[in-house]
């Protein structure tokens, strides 16, 4: 009786080391080369927007058909980190020079220059810190900025990237590159798409010192993650993904704005 079971585990082990284990290494090499694989597509795409300074329709779809050579199926987000810098007045206290509140610029801006130029003796506001009334002969206004960060999500970018071009669009045509230079974003920014397209599609553009991010990560459960789980006897594996990727970095470049008319 003892050589039939010890038999039947020779056989049970012979088959996990002689058929099983080498199966599922080829699979765990396949996962490998879809990581490694996945990993260049992705930083190949991150590289190029952060070069570019901008963002087409055609460039996702590019993106995410090459991740489809991989064999598995993704969940891809994307987010840009855009870099905006409000202005703000300062007001300080002259006989001490403390910086007393800070207040928005854009709401206070009359009552600000004519302090500056004497017409007004005193500022009324309601900054950070309450309403307040300052007198020039006890404080001192400076203009500064604050820097925020306003962060766009996958969604936003690709329901701008869908959009279809009117009349009630923001556009710039007609406008030289110099000119265009000079106009503040606001919000998502809004790419004259004839600076670059001819079929007017949206591009999504972005500005020096913005951060551009992509995370990917399969939903489909690898074969290599099955065997795993059978060879354990386990189930615990099959929501961990096999191929994760997180990669981006700062733009560098506004190419759109080198782009002749």
């Amino acid at each position: 009786m003892e050589d039939i079971v010890q038999r039947v585990f020779a056989i049970i082990f012979a088959v996990l080391v002689f058929f099983l284990m080498p199966l599922y290494m080829t699979f765990e090499k396949r996962d490998d080369i879809s990581y490694a694989l996945a990993l260049k597509i992705t930083t190949n795409f991150v590289n190029t927007v952060k070069a570019k300074g901008y963002l087409t329709a055609d460039m996702y779809t590019d993106f995410v058909s090459e991740l489809g050579a991989t064999d598995n199926t993704y969940e891809v987000k994307l987010q840009h980190v855009a870099k905006t810098y409000n202005p703000v007045i300062n007001v300080y206290e002259i006989k001490t020079n403390k910086l007393i509140d800070t207040l928005d610029y854009k709401i206070y801006e009359e009552q600000f220059l004519k302090c500056l130029d004497g017409k007004q003796k005193q500022l009324v506001a309601k900054g950070f810190n309450g309403s307040s009334t300052y007198k020039t002969e006890d404080y001192k206004f400076e203009l500064s900025y604050k820097a925020a960060d306003i962060i766009y999500n996958e969604k936003q970018i690709m329901e701008f990237l869908g959009q279809e071009v009117s009349e009630t669009k923001p556009k710039y045509f007609g406008l030289t590159t110099d000119q265009y230079k000079k106009i503040k974003q606001q919000n998502i920014p809004y790419k004259p798409v004839n600076f670059i397209t001819e079929d007017k599609d949206p591009i999504y553009t972005m500005a020096v010192g913005d951060e551009f991010n992509v995370i990917i990560r399969n939903t489909n459960v690898t074969f290599a993650t099955v065997m795993f789980d059978a060879l354990t006897f386990s189930g615990m594996t099959s929501d961990v993904p096999r191929v994760y990727i997180n990669y981006g970095g700062i733009i560098k470049n506004e190419e759109y704005k080198e782009i002749a008319m």
